[in-house]
């Protein structure tokens, strides 16, 4: 089938490139042919810069206004192109993820000559208020609901998502949940241990792993006090931090005591995480938000290795359904310290049981192949597609 994706955030070098780059891939292991609007893929995203945080220079009273002039700028560069790379490839639907202030699509969704589905990853004029206070431009938000409501059929992350989808108004039968994915053969138990990296841990009894950017839906100040009660009960143990500095991690509250039982290893490409994971014995993460559909959760359950999560919604829900780790209360930094320790403590055959349950779950529900094939099925099922 014929898919044309847009993703305006594609080859950013972040989580949702990182998301956005899986998913084209899938879908063209799957035997699709994929058509990346505004831009193409880029073979290489390690060399590119992340355009996050590229406004903080300007002062905050006109920065919101700066990204929308800026975004009705780029429409007259993109619009024409990609209207007629669409009339001449003409896919069997534009599969489109919104960014904040994203002209282009609102003009694609008017001309488009094939039906536009929405990838809804977060509501963000629910979720930005909800996890920092920020709010979008009046009509910005208009401009989103308008998205999701004139969209063919939207495909949410999250049963939260969802929710908040449908309480906007959209139809529930033109909405479907379908979760993240990994690729189980870049993440594997099979990877060997990075051996920089496995030198660096080499010093701790036991290491906990972190990997990821320092987002808002992240709880690093949950993580951090969490970490200092593991090194009160396991003076041994250390964490790998993948992804961060040790200077990131300073305002959530990293003291020099903790900072001796830290490997950070700044930013690296995607490619390199897996080898770096495989030099730790756990892996965690602590959520502020019921929103996401963790990348990390089915990268870290894909390494074979028991997790813990500080968390509620599908963080929780795949945690406990692929029998892979334990799970504590959003915030609960005691209890997920606690568990950690529990964990580092436990049989290794406890441990190895746990691991080979997380590898299974991933294999069997959470393949980049499955979720992608999904998709499609479910859209061609709601939209009546046949292929072309």
């Amino acid at each position: 089938m014929k898919i044309a994706y847009y993703n305006a955030l594609l080859n950013e070098p972040w989580g949702c490139g990182t998301h956005g780059r899986e998913l084209v891939q899938a879908l063209r292991a799957c035997g699709h042919d994929v058509l990346c609007i505004p831009k193409p893929l880029s073979q290489d995203a390690s060399s590119l810069q992340p355009k996050a945080g590229r406004y903080h220079w300007v002062p905050a009273p006109i920065r919101k206004p700066a990204m929308d002039a800026r975004a009705r700028l780029r429409v007259m560069r993109h619009r024409a192109r990609m209207l007629n790379a669409l009339h001449e490839f003409q896919p069997a639907f534009v599969f489109a993820r919104r960014a904040a202030y994203d002209y282009s699509l609102d003009s694609l969704l008017a001309d488009a000559p094939s039906p536009v589905v929405a990838e809804v990853n977060a509501v963000l004029g629910n979720e930005l208020p909800n996890l920092g206070g920020e709010t979008l431009l009046p009509w910005e938000t208009r401009r989103e609901r308008r998205f999701l409501r004139l969209a063919a059929a939207c495909v949410c992350i999250s049963d939260e998502v969802a929710a908040d989808v449908k309480a906007l108004g959209v139809d529930p039968g033109k909405i479907v949940v379908l979760s993240n994915g990994v690729d189980t053969v870049k993440f594997s138990p099979s990877i060997s241990p990075d051996p920089s990296t496995r030198e660096l841990t080499g010093r701790f009894s036991t290491t906990i792993a972190y990997a990821g950017t320092l987002s808002p839906v992240h709880d690093m100040v949950t993580l951090l006090k969490a970490a200092q009660e593991v090194v009160r009960l396991e003076p041994s143990s250390g964490f790998l931090f993948i992804g961060v500095t040790e200077d990131d991690l300073l305002p959530y509250g990293c003291s020099p005591e903790l900072a001796q039982h830290l490997v950070c290893t700044g930013r690296v490409d995607h490619s390199r995480v897996p080898s770096m994971l495989a030099c730790a014995d756990l892996s965690w993460a602590a959520f502020r938000s019921d929103y996401v559909s963790p990348l990390k959760l089915f990268e870290y359950l894909a390494m074979g290795k028991p997790v813990v999560i500080a968390g509620t919604g599908q963080a929780r829900d795949v945690t406990l359904a692929s029998e892979g780790g334990l799970v504590v209360e959003r915030g609960d930094w005691r209890g997920l310290g606690a568990a950690a320790v529990a964990l580092m403590r436990a049989d290794p055959a406890r441990r190895a049981t746990l691991g080979e349950n997380a590898r299974a779950w991933v294999q069997a529900n959470a393949t980049w192949e499955r979720v992608a094939q999904s998709i499609v099925d479910e859209v061609a099922a709601r939209l009546s597609l046949t292929e072309r």
